[in-house]
């Protein structure tokens, strides 16, 4: 038996069709922006050791 392809069906599997691909696009955006930001921290340089340096804390009034 055949299928009657109605133009509904089309339209329906177009609509499909493109959410799914969006979807993955948006997908693979996200995880490519991912990837950029993991691989650009391993290379950068710009925080060095401070070294002589220690964290004081200073509290002022009563502590609870």
């Amino acid at each position: 038996m055949t299928e009657k392809i109605t133009r509904t069906k089309i339209i329906w599997d177009f609509i499909s069709k493109t959410r799914s691909f969006l979807s993955n696009l948006v997908f693979l955006l996200i995880l490519g922006a991912i990837t950029i930001v993991i691989v650009s921290s391993l290379f950068d340089d710009d925080l060095k050791d401070p070294e002589g340096k220690a964290l004081v804390i200073n509290p002022q009034g009563p502590i609870v």
